[in-house]
């Protein structure tokens, strides 16, 4: 019984009350399709069995951080990152207070970004 009360104490809708139980969601969700986090992850897997197979510290680290990097170069431009925009963006569209948001950060920084404004501008357009 404790344990069900510690989760429901904490959790995302008792904390940020049930109008940005959403906000939340959405920010959570485009967090986790970001490809900064996918590289991170491969070149931390790389790293780490490296370092397993007993190559020197050094030259792990080398080519875990350079796994990653090519990771980000191969995946930074499908469809994962544009949906995790996408996300952020439906965040003002649902959000009853925006001015009071938790992930009101999260979306001002993707909406101020340079690709945003690019797309933004090409959709006017057409």
């Amino acid at each position: 019984m404790q344990l069900a009360d510690k989760l429901i104490t904490n959790s995302a809708w008792r904390r940020w009350g049930r109008s940005h139980w959403l906000c939340m969601q959405l920010k959570d969700a485009a967090e986790s399709l970001d490809p900064d986090l996918f590289a991170k992850q491969a070149g931390q897997s790389v790293r780490d069995g490296l370092r397993a197979l007993g190559l020197p510290r050094y030259m792990a680290d080398a080519l875990g951080a350079g796994s990653g990097a090519t990771v980000k170069i191969a995946f930074g431009t499908t469809s994962a990152d544009s949906l995790s925009k996408v996300l952020r963006v439906l965040i003002p569209l649902v959000c009853p207070a925006f001015a009071r948001c938790p992930a009101e950060s999260a979306v001002v920084k993707t909406l101020v970004s340079p690709a945003i404004s690019d797309e933004v501008r090409a959709m006017v357009q057409c």
